[in-house]
């Protein structure tokens, strides 16, 4: 199998647990940090557990690697969609909540293309010997659908009569 894609050196699994990791540090030092009692100020906290979590099942569960990172990228995605509201906000200058806004919408941004970068590396440099097993299988499910068909028919029993019912003028 080809190299797997590592930005930055790290494992797109890691990077997922970093970026999360980060997420939760940067919610509770901006709450702590403003004074703020406002639950929207661990917004990023909150992200940032839904970013771990899927990291470290990757790790825990590499056979569901796909699933995993397609969830963690999912996350990713809704933290650059929930950032840009930093551009209805920036008129009023930056504080606290804008800077959230805009940390969001940056490192969504950035760790959604890299994952996007992740899926397609992975997909061009996918084994040869998957999809020929692949194909392989679908050629052996073809035939046994055929043969279940071809089965079925012959098992049955067909019932009633055919006897023409109309009338004749």
């Amino acid at each position: 199998m080809a190299e797997e894609f590592k930005p930055m050196g790290m494992s797109m699994a890691n990077l997922t647990i970093g970026y999360g990791a980060m997420m939760i540090i940067w919610g509770i030092a901006v709450s702590v940090l403003s004074g703020s009692n406002s639950f929207t100020s661990y917004i990023p906290s909150i992200m940032g557990v839904f970013m771990i979590i899927p990291g470290i099942l990757t790790n825990m569960q590499p056979e569901k690697k796909k699933l995993w990172m397609h969830v963690a990228v999912s996350v990713g995605a809704l933290c650059a969609l929930g950032g840009t509201r930093f551009f209805m906000v920036m008129s009023d200058g930056i504080n606290y909540a804008s800077g959230s806004m805009l940390m969001l919408f940056v490192t969504g941004s950035i760790y959604t293309y890299l994952c996007v970068q992740s899926f397609k590396h992975a997909r061009k440099n996918k084994p040869i010997e998957s999809t020929i097993d692949a194909s392989e299988k679908e050629t052996e499910n073809s035939t046994n659908i055929v043969q279940n068909i071809t089965y079925n028919i012959s098992d049955s029993v067909v019932s009633g009569g055919f006897e023409n019912n109309l009338e004749k003028n």
